[in-house]
Formats: C-alpha cells, structure tokens, sequence
C-alpha cells in the first residue's frame, strides 16, 4: 500500500495509457519479424522494468520499435527464410549479440557516437525505412502474397494482383489508420487498444471469417526460460555483422528520443549510462526469447503527453502489460491482421515527411545525401543501405 501511494496519480494514468499504446504494437512488430506474439510482449515487459531500474531519463519508454523490428526483419531475411525452424532461434540470438555491442559502447564512452553520422543521413534512413515498413505491412491489409520481398518488386506484384485484394480487409485498414491518424491530439486514450478490441469483436462475431480476412491465430504462452539459442559458430558469425546494425538502429532512434525530451524539461543526459541500460535490456530480452527494444520516439513522446512525472509510469505500464498476459492473451489469437498491419503504418507515417528535407535542399551535398539514404534503403534493404549510407 506504502508503495502504491507514493505514484503520483499523473504516472499511474500515462502508464495504464502508455500499455494501451504499446501492447498492440509489441504484437504488430513480433509479427514483421515472423516471430511468436509472445517475443514483442516479453520484451515490452523486460524493457520498461529493465531501463526503469538502470537507464538516466524519467519519460523513456524501451519497448520494441518499429525501426529496430524492420532491421532485424531485414537483416534476418539475408541468412534465413521466413519459414525455416531456425529463425526464431536466430532472432534471439540477433537480440543477444546487439544488447552485448550496447553494452560494450557505454563501458568505452562510445555515447557520442551518433554525432558522426550526419543528419541528412539519419533523416533519409528514416524516410526510407518507413516507406519499406509500408510495403512491407501492405500485403497483410490486401491479403495478398507477393512471391518477392524486396521493395520495388513487391510493389509490382501487389499492383498487379489488383483483381484479388480484399476490399473489406483493405477497407478496415484504412479505418484503423484514418481513426488512429484524428484521435492522434488525444493522448490519454488508448485508441489503438480500443480499435483492437473492436477488431477482435468483429472476428469472435464471424464476420472477419465471412470476409476473407486472416487472424494473428492461437499461440501458445509459456514462461519463457533464460537460455542461449543453440546455433553453430557460422551461424553467430554472421549474426555479428547484422547486429552492429540493430545496435547502431535502437541507439540512433533512442538516443534522439532521450535527449529531446531531457532538452525540454532541461533534464541531465548520460548517453553512457543510458547504452548500458538498452544493453543490459536487449541481452535479457534476448536470454528470454524477445524482440529487439530501444527507446521509441512515438512512445516517449506520448508518455510525456499523457502526463508522466516519472519513472513509475513506465512500471506502472509494465505491470498493466502482465495482468493483461496472464488473464486476456486468449484474445490476441482473434486480432485481424490488416488492424496490426496499419497500427504500424501509422506508427511509421510520421517519418513519411517532406518537410524536415527542405533545408538539406539549400546545400547541394546535404541533398545529395538524403537522396542517396533513402535510395539505399529502398533498393538494397534497411541492413544493406544503413551500411551504405555511413
């Protein structure tokens, strides 16, 4: 009781709203990587206690990012089909290795590190890898499937397979994005949670089964154990390569979402202690079968809005997630896909801007670059391009 009245009402709030938030895009992202639903919930939980309890910002939220699911998608593809047995084991392992290479920067004071890439760089990346995020979620809300996974071929082949898209999964993907994109002023409300619920009713009513349209479908939840995946030394060595790129991703993305909010509230920064901390997260999630988790600038921001004082909203928010997985996880298996689909496109769409490009336009060398960044990544794939464009 002594512990619950020292919360600030404000933190209790931010966190029941920050775990409605998050709960449908820890499932969204576990299925771009192919990975059990369960991955993207274990790390959820995993990184709000874990970066509560070491990391230096009050309003960070560490959970599974869009970003950091699309690289490890991408980079999983280049060793492993989607379908093998071994690719859940990979991913972990992918997890593991990143959180180890975070782990190392902050002990060597490698915090800085992001100040060498340019701007226009970490600005073209991001372009590109919303709209290959897009893409890629696009064949969930047609319910098609493209033979290729590349970016531009698999545009053609869902322009070209016109005449079989679903238009009733198509038309309820674009609800869930329109919905999501005018509720966006009101951060309190868990309007993504609200429009899974709404999805799930639709399915356990049949009508998603009369549509055509797909389901997450059952899964089982067991309690995961803390374990290395079995794999062979070829196998972790080119796990290493992709790994520098998930760790580069979730520091990138994390460190620009602590340092703007430490900068508004004039809070201190310790990018050192705070690389510890996504390390330390990302080897548990990885020990306990997890998705990659970095501090999401969507996430932090709209803790931030919802009134956070503190790092409790985060616990708060995390022990909303488990009571959730012990006595509502029967209702995941019954979400359609075309709503997880655009939860993330919508998660995405604000990369999906001009306007941060236009004063990279007035030098000829900054605009070269941001071309060249977003070219990368669409047609080499998020891993390939990110070591192109640094």
């Amino acid at each position: 009781m002594t512990a619950a009245k020292n919360i600030p009402i404000s933190d209790v709030i931010a966190g029941l709203s920050i775990a409605g938030l998050l709960l449908p895009e820890a499932v969204a992202y576990s299925n771009m990587v192919k990975l059990p639903p369960q991955s993207g919930l274990v790390a959820l939980v995993l990184g709000l206690v874990l970066y509560g309890l070491i990391g230096n910002s009050r309003l960070a939220i560490v959970s599974s990012t869009s970003s950091s699911a699309a690289v490890m998608s991408s980079g999983l593809a280049t060793i492993v089909m989607f379908s093998s047995p071994e690719r859940a084991s990979l991913a972990y392992a992918l997890v593991f290795l990143s959180g180890i290479l975070l782990v190392i920067a902050g002990l060597f004071k490698l915090g800085d590190v992001t100040h060498f890439i340019a701007k226009p760089v970490l600005k073209g990346f991001s372009f590109g890898l919303a709209l290959s995020i897009v893409v890629k979620q696009l064949p969930s809300v047609l319910q098609v499937h493209p033979a290729h996974n590349d970016f531009f071929h698999q545009l053609w082949e869902m322009l070209q397979a016109y005449s079989t898209w679903n238009w009733h999964a198509l038309s309820m993907g674009l609800c869930v994005f329109f919905t999501l994109q005018f509720t966006q002023r009101y951060k309190t409300i868990p309007v993504a949670l609200l429009l899974i619920i709404l999805g799930i009713s639709f399915n356990v009513m049949g009508y998603t089964q009369e549509w055509g349209i797909r389901s997450v479908g059952h899964f089982e939840f067991v309690l995961p154990s803390v374990s290395l995946p079995h794999l062979n030394m070829n196998s972790w060595l080119q796990l290493v390569e992709i790994s520098l790129a998930v760790a580069l991703i979730i520091y990138a993305e994390s460190y620009t979402s602590i340092r703007t909010s430490a900068l508004k509230y004039n809070d201190s920064i310790q990018p050192n202690r705070d690389l510890i901390a996504l390390g330390v997260s990302n080897i548990c999630s990885g020990l306990f079968k997890g998705m990659a988790v970095g501090a999401g600038y969507s996430a932090t921001s709209a803790n931030e809005s919802a009134g956070a004082k503190s790092k409790k909203s985060a616990w708060v928010a995390a022990l909303a997630v488990v009571i959730f997985l012990l006595f509502f996880r029967q209702y995941i298996a019954n979400i359609p896909e075309p709503v997880l689909a655009s939860i993330v496109m919508y998660a995405v769409s604000g990369h999906i801007r001009f306007a941060p490009f236009k004063q990279y336009f007035i030098w000829h060398k900054d605009r070269l670059l941001s071309i060249i960044a977003i070219w990368a990544v669409i047609s080499f794939g998020v891993l390939n391009g990110l070591l192109i464009e640094v």
